[in-house]
């Protein structure tokens, strides 16, 4: 059988090489179908199937409150420390608040992050280090500050020494001791300029929360322990009664955990927005099929002669429509490759037109991850060459 497959691969390449016209039409009309589903594919892929760029991001949770009359995704401080004790179920638990300040007449949105936090996380660095509790001991001390590779970018024009360089904040000055890697710009769907100790967050213009009021201003990502599901965990944690608009009534508050896997949770929402987007493409790729077909079906017709030969001298029905499909395959194996290199550049090209476009306030507030290929894309290609192979083949 192998024999006989390779066999059907040579045949079908030396057929291919004397029709050069049909092999051009039918890979560049495939490319197109092709590359545009994997741009869509790629897309989907960095924003909801790539996980953050951290130390196992499947074990990370949301931690959100439930109550009877209301429900929310911010803490206090105690509720951070509480949860901090729970090391029964928890490996790590991070707290950060986000505000957007000015810098030199731009706008820089810092996330104001618990001592543990890049050392629970584990991104990875590109410049320098990040900072720990004793880059800002106490409240209002003038901390150390990790940029984005953006921000480092944005800010400093990319400068090899902008470690130990200052930045503005409200007034205040941030030293910048760390750069972290591209792929890393936080655990929001608003990326991060820079990451100050929380200790900063009243100097920076939000509310202090260690005062004793401790407005409720922190958002909590958990690491769950290996043996603990989402279930158990939600069960056992116990948090303060919330005073309802009912005087003198405390609705009991229940824990709630929603993975914080991916920058985008695949949701019965998202997932009503984005079929109509998959769809839409995938009927591309169908009408690029039907136009190869077409094609195909024009080329067989002025194969009957060799096809009747070919029969006349014993070979199956069976055995010329596998021979067919082989010339198929190897057709959609240079449509794949072709295709894949369209949705390289039509992403670069897409991504810097959206740049430009797009007013710097706005772009900053805008979330942009890598869209390189991994192994999801380049499988997803694939599957969908074989797809192909079958739909017009």
């Amino acid at each position: 059988m192998l024999e006989q497959c390779w066999r059907d691969l040579c045949y079908a390449s030396r057929g291919l090489r004397q029709s050069r016209a049909f092999v051009a039409t039918t890979v560049l009309t495939l490319a197109v179908g092709m590359g545009l589903v994997t741009v869509v594919f790629a897309i989907f892929n960095a924003y909801v199937l790539r996980p953050f760029a951290v130390h196992d991001p499947y074990s990370l949770y949301a931690v959100r409150w439930q109550a009877q009359e209301a429900g929310g995704a911010t803490f206090r401080w105690r509720d951070f420390q509480d949860l901090q004790t729970r090391q029964d179920l928890f490996e790590d638990v991070v707290a950060e608040s986000t505000r957007t300040v000015s810098s030199n007449g731009r706008q820089m949105s810092i996330g104001f992050v618990s001592a543990n936090y890049f050392a629970a996380l584990g991104p990875r660095l590109r410049l320098g280090r990040s900072f720990v509790a004793d880059d800002a001991p106490t409240p209002r001390s003038e901390p150390g500050a990790s940029l984005t590779d953006q921000a480092w970018t944005r800010f400093f024009d990319r400068d090899p020494a902008v470690l130990g360089r200052e930045l503005e904040a409200n007034g205040r000055t941030l030293t910048v001791i760390g750069v972290m890697a591209p792929e890393f710009v936080g655990l929001d769907d608003v990326p991060r300029d820079a990451w100050v100790p929380l200790t900063m967050l009243g100097a920076l213009g939000g509310g202090d929360p260690f005062s004793g009021e401790q407005p409720r201003q922190l958002r909590l990502t958990a690491r769950l322990r290996g043996n603990v599901t989402p279930q158990q965990a939600q069960g056992s944690v116990a948090l303060e009664p919330f005073a309802t608009r009912v005087a003198g009534r405390l609705d009991a508050v229940r824990a709630v955990l929603q993975p914080q896997t991916t920058p985008t949770r695949l949701t019965l929402t998202n997932y009503a927005l984005l079929s109509p987007v998959f769809a839409a493409f995938g009927l591309v790729l169908v009408a690029a099929c039907a136009n190869a077909s077409n094609v195909m079906l024009a080329r067989a017709n002025a194969r009957h002669r060799e096809i009747g030969i070919r029969l006349s001298i014993g070979a199956s029905r069976g055995r010329i429509v596998r021979q067919l499909v082989t010339e198929g395959l190897v057709i959609t194996t240079l449509a794949g490759l072709v295709g894949l290199t369209l949705a390289a550049a039509l992403l670069r090209l897409a991504t810097y037109a959206f740049v430009v476009m797009l007013p710097p306030t706005v772009a900053a507030r805008v979330r942009f991850v890598p869209l390189d290929f991994d192994y999801r894309v380049f499988g997803f290609a694939f599957i969908v060459a074989g797809a192909a192979t079958l739909l017009f083949a």
